[in-house]
Formats: structure tokens, C-alpha cells, sequence
């Protein structure tokens, strides 16, 4: 190859490396305005007064404990513990995996031995259910 075809044949390259860059950065934007929309942040939750336990969270009596990873949670918070119970055991796992210790679907997916769009499914479904449950807007 002569050095200007080659030079060409780079520019191109680079030209649609940069427009495939410029593509998913906007992509991503969209997605993180979708989630945004969808999904209520705990801090919302916590702040609310229609989930506020009376007793306050010094009382040790009439709170749900969820273990999971060798961790005890406290629930302190009846209805949110509630709304939780009703939930089966994997989907349960899979919200505080998400939710408390961070995790991503792809490390939920290997933990729990399911594929990455089950974790996704699982949890989106879990999270609609919560919403619904906690009378949420839907």
C-alpha cells in the first residue's frame, strides 16, 4: 500500500472509532435519563414520612433481618419490611444486592448463576413490585 492510501484508509478509521464514541456517550446519557425517571432513589423512601417507624431506629423490637452474604440488615422501617417479606427469597436477594451492597447485573448474574438480562428482568421486576406495594407512582 502506497502511504496516502494508507493514511486515508487511518483517517476513516479513526473518523468512525470517534462517531462510534460520540454515539454510545449519548446512548449512555439516554439510558441514565430513563433509569432516573423509573427508579426511586432510597434516600426518597427513607425521608418520607409514610415509611417512618414510629418507634424510631434506637428501638431494637418489631424490625425485619434479612441475611444475605454473611451480613445481618435490619429493617427498621415496617413497611418497607414488609414490602420486602413479600417478596421471594431470590428476588429479595437480588434488590439488596443491587440496592445495599452496589453490586452490578453482571455480579449478581455470576453470584446467583443466572444470566445477565434474568438479573436485569428479576430486578427491574422487583423494584415495579416494591414501587407498587409502597404505593409509588407507577
Amino acid at each position: 500500500m502506497d502511504k496516502e492510501y494508507r493514511e486515508s484508509i487511518e483517517h476513516i478509521f479513526d473518523s468512525y472509532c470517534k462517531s462510534i464514541i460520540k454515539h454510545e456517550g449519548i446512548d449512555l446519557q439516554r439510558k441514565k435519563l430513563v433509569l432516573l425517571k423509573k427508579e426511586v432513589s432510597l434516600e426518597r423512601v427513607i425521608e418520607d414520612e409514610r415509611f417512618h417507624n414510629n418507634q424510631g431506629l434506637e428501638s431494637e423490637i418489631g424490625f425485619d433481618q434479612f441475611k444475605i452474604l454473611g451480613e445481618t440488615i435490619a429493617v427498621h422501617n415496617d413497611v418497607l419490611g414488609e414490602a420486602l417479606l413479600s417478596l421471594n427469597n431470590t428476588d429479595r436477594n437480588i434488590i439488596f444486592l443491587f440496592y445495599y451492597f452496589e453490586f452490578k447485573d453482571r455480579e449478581i448474574a455470576n453470584l446467583m448463576g443466572i444470566s445477565l438480562s434474568g438479573a436485569w428482568y428479576r430486578r427491574k421486576r422487583a423494584t415495579e413490585y416494591l414501587k407498587n406495594y409502597l404505593g409509588g407512582d407507577t
